[in-house]
């Protein structure tokens, strides 16, 4: 596992370059700073998240646009040349066109860091349940510690 796995995030001029370190790891020496810092990663990412998912769906329904433009045009353009016109022809004729293949690498692109957007925010979700249990172990070494130290006293 590497976690210094580069992660370059660009979504609608929200960018993010870092690892995946620098995201979930969590300063045990530090949990007050830890927990007062969480929120705002969580909400970023998260909200980053949200703003890539209408991106990716803003992105398909131009791509089924230009689709439907494409077949009206290479179906007008196959008639113009007498060529027979079948759905393959048509499908082939869309794919293959440079104005579709670019839209299509933009949604692919787009589905890619919604992917590792969704998987940083389930991550910072572990990491809040993480901070918990820490906080929880620490606040418990506490109190076993004021314990010891009153049964020291009263020993003496």
């Amino acid at each position: 596992m590497d976690l210094d796995m580069q992660v370059n995030i660009d979504v609608k001029d929200k960018k993010y370059d870092g690892t995946l370190r620098n995201i979930v790891q969590i300063n045990a020496g530090d949990l007050m700073n830890e927990f007062c810092e969480h929120p705002s990663k969580y909400a970023w990412f998260g909200a980053l998240s949200e703003i890539c998912s209408s991106e990716v769906e803003t992105k398909e329904f131009a791509l089924d646009v230009l689709r439907a433009n494409l077949d009206e045009e290479k179906r007008m353009k196959f008639k113009e040349e007498n060529v027979k016109v079948t759905e393959t022809v048509i499908q082939s004729a869309i794919i293959t066109d440079k104005r579709y293949k670019v839209i299509m690498e933009e949604l692919i692109e787009l589905k890619k860091q919604y992917g590792i957007l969704k998987s940083i925010v389930k991550a910072l979700e572990h990491r809040k349940d993480m901070l918990i249990q820490l906080g929880s172990t620490k606040r418990q070494e506490e109190m076993l510690g004021d314990f010891n130290l009153k049964k020291i006293r009263d020993h003496n």
